[in-house]
């Protein structure tokens, strides 16, 4: 990956699906040092939130706030 996207900083996340994204420690921290221009790559674009309404809610902000999300894995 870090040939793809040279300069990139890799973040894991490991937290129980049951909780909502913005209360996952490292996502939120994450989240909250994305600026505009900045591009989120994402292994699947589920993993923003524990469900479709939390993804959704989780991608429109980073979308409003000028942030680019690529998926890896694309259906």
């Amino acid at each position: 990956m870090q040939k793809s996207y040279p300069g990139i900083e890799i973040s894991t996340d490991v937290c129980s699906g049951t909780i909502p994204a913005t209360e996952h420690e490292q996502l939120s921290r994450l989240l909250d040092k994305l600026r505009k221009d900045d591009v989120l790559v994402v292994w699947w674009i589920d993993r923003l939130g524990r469900d479709y309404h939390d993804s959704e809610t989780t991608i429109r902000e980073l979308l409003n706030r000028g942030v680019t999300i690529k998926p890896l894995i694309r259906i």
